[in-house]
């Protein structure tokens, strides 16, 4: 494989695996207990109607990876089609966000009494909208699956002025910015690749 090539052959990927659920649901039209989202209890159904069914979920922190949706057994025995945004802020995923570097915004199949995963970005807010005229979604669970690197700060950070505390933490950006998709990871948080070190735990 050539040299400049942004995969290696054969390599094995360092990177780690972790599904968090939603922390809130931060908006919703027409779904039906859009909560068991978050509780990991019920059953969230989107159906057919006047407009689109959606719901948008925070996921609570920037993480970089794509959500997994499991969909349970619908009345139509048929894949259902939705439409998933992506976004690290509310006004990205409640319009149009840019397909910069990843897709962010994508019509997908959901199968039903199945899961699929969806999605290679960073983003804290997901969306949801039921595209069928004809199929209703029962979803079952919405996981964001984190990939990250096992990663550890090599120092630390603390003085009187809040604001550069606050700065430090922006490290964790870098950290997150290593999980490429090709190029690098699609992040707003721009300008804070500088603040730290991070290396790998051995």
């Amino acid at each position: 494989m050539a040299k400049n090539s942004v995969f290696a052959e054969g390599a094995a990927d360092p990177r780690v695996r972790r599904l968090l659920r939603p922390k809130s649901v931060v908006w919703q039209q027409g779904a039906q207990s859009p909560e068991s989202l978050v509780s990991g209890q019920g059953t969230c159904r989107l159906r057919p109607g006047q407009g689109p069914a959606s719901v948008v979920v925070d996921f609570g922190q920037e993480i970089h990876g794509g959500i997994r949706i499991a969909n349970g057994i619908t009345p139509e025995h048929k894949p259902a089609r939705l439409r998933i945004r992506f976004g690290e802020s509310v006004g990205e995923v409640m319009g149009q966000p840019n397909q910069d570097h990843a897709i962010h915004d994508m019509i997908a199949e959901v199968p039903w009494y199945g899961y699929q995963e969806f999605g290679n970005t960073g983003f804290r807010f997901v969306r949801l909208d039921l595209e069928s005229q004809d199929v209703s979604a029962e979803i079952k669970g919405l996981e964001a699956v984190m990939i990250y690197r096992d990663l550890e700060y090599k120092g630390s950070f603390r003085c009187s002025d809040e604001r550069l505390n606050r700065i430090w933490t922006w490290a964790r950006t870098r950290c997150i910015c290593v999980c490429r998709t090709a190029f690098g990871m699609e992040s707003s948080a721009t300008g804070s690749y500088g603040l730290a070190t991070c290396t790998r735990k051995r």
